[in-house]
């Protein structure tokens, strides 16, 4: 959707003037051809001004860039909002991959990008919509370190987010997304609160706000390596929120995202396998419906008649065999969350406890923990005596996220490549 180009210098001042704190509104002065505002933040106070031709330039200067709905981007810049809250980065961070000389940046949006977002949000009717863009009590550390232009004044105290990468090589449209993908999860990895990218401002607006939860972004880092972005999403998910249950399920979906995939690959071998057993004969009907059998209780069509895992019980532990081993696992836990696995069940689930010094039941044993934990979610009829009840074992699903998200994690770095640039 392309800006409609029609705001004006007194439109931008109206604007933070009905939408700044009711009980201490800042002065504004409109004129002919710009508009002043005095902000007072109670410890000091600073004058910010807009011109009508700043308005004008700043719509010019979108179309330097290729316009991709919630997109700006040319061969050596690209720019797009995330979903992550603007407390953890009010200051910008910015990463340098010096060796592929690509530059990261997370922080509030350029002034090309501001003037667009605004475009978006001050012509929606939606209140909802203008509230998430900007709130009657901004953050500011200080009105110093802000410049003179309003333009600006809404760039630093706005919700919104931004990543902006900057590429010395011409690069592509896909090659910047898959490495917005890849750092929004080095933000949810290592800053332990969810970041994903917005493509769109729908999808940036229409999701409720995201808690604001002040975390140490010391450990990010630009990304080295590139991310399923189905994966990524479900990750983020994961992070958003408090309830376990939708927590647990999210990071779930990751390990079931490979269970066809998966499971029919295991079919084929046990065909190619029964195939050329020596003795085999295709004339031979006993031999030939064995192999049916064996096919037909690993694989099933859905409505579509596309090919799928018969069974999620047997598609989830061929996952767990593929990416977990008993190492990899234990080192993603803390020593109480292992011994804890290793020593007690899901209360409410039934479930077995882990044995991590046992290879041959270690992967049977977790997958029918993640299985049966998440079957106790979703299977919650009075009958099934499984059954996950919210008020009461909210506390023993809550132990289980470290372990499910263990999981996900390793399957995310196992299916990442390495990033070629």
């Amino acid at each position: 959707m392309s800006p409609k180009k029609n705001l004006t210098h007194e439109i931008l001042v109206r604007f933070l003037y009905d939408t700044l704190n009711p009980y201490r509104k800042p002065e504004i002065t409109v004129g002919s051809s710009a508009s002043k505002m005095v902000y007072d933040d109670i410890t000091e106070e600073k004058e910010f001004t807009v011109t009508q031709k700043e308005v004008e330039t700043l719509y010019a200067s979108i179309d330097a860039y290729t316009l991709d709905s919630a997109i700006i981007y040319d061969r050596h810049y690209f720019e797009i909002p995330l979903q992550v809250s603007k407390w953890s980065f009010r200051k910008p961070i910015k990463y340098n991959d010096y060796a592929n000389d690509i530059q990261y940046e997370i922080g509030s949006p350029s002034r090309t990008y501001t003037i667009l977002a605004a475009d978006y949000v001050i012509n929606n009717e939606s209140e909802l919509v203008k509230g998430e863009f900007y709130t009657e009590y901004p953050y500011i550390d200080s009105l110093k370190d802000i410049g003179t232009s309003l333009i600006d004044f809404i760039s630093t105290t706005s919700e919104l987010v931004t990543l902006k990468i900057t590429s010395a090589k011409s690069r592509k449209r896909d090659e910047y997304i898959r490495l917005s993908v890849a750092m929004s999860y080095e933000v949810s990895f290592n800053g332990q609160y969810s970041c994903q990218p917005a493509f769109t401002f729908d999808e940036l607006f229409s999701k409720p706000p995201l808690p604001q939860v002040d975390r140490s972004a010391d450990n990010i880092s630009y990304p080295r390596r590139v991310y399923n972005s189905s994966l990524v999403n479900h990750y983020s998910q994961a992070l958003q929120g408090a309830n376990p249950a939708s927590k647990y399920l999210s990071f779930y979906h990751i390990i079931e995202h490979f269970f066809d995939e998966i499971a029919i690959e295991d079919a084929r071998e046990a065909l190619r396998e029964a195939l050329t057993k020596t003795g085999f004969s295709l004339d031979n009907k006993g031999h030939v419906d064995l192999v049916l059998s064996k096919i037909r209780d690993k694989l099933s069509l859905d409505s579509d008649n596309s090919l799928r895992g018969s069974k999620e019980s047997n598609s989830i532990l061929l996952t767990i065999r593929k990416f977990i081993t008993p190492e990899s696992l234990i080192d993603k836990l803390s020593i109480d969350e292992k011994e804890y696995y290793g020593g007690h069940k899901v209360p409410f689930a039934d479930t077995p406890a882990l044995d991590f010094n046992n290879d041959e039941v270690f992967h049977s044993l977790l997958s029918r923990r993640i299985y049966q934990t998440r079957n106790s979610i979703v299977h919650s009829k009075e009958s099934n005596s499984s059954r996950y009840r919210p008020n009461q074992d909210r506390g023993a699903l809550t132990r289980e996220l470290p372990l499910v998200r263990a999981i996900a994690e390793i399957i995310i770095e196992a299916t990442s490549e390495r990033a070629t640039l």
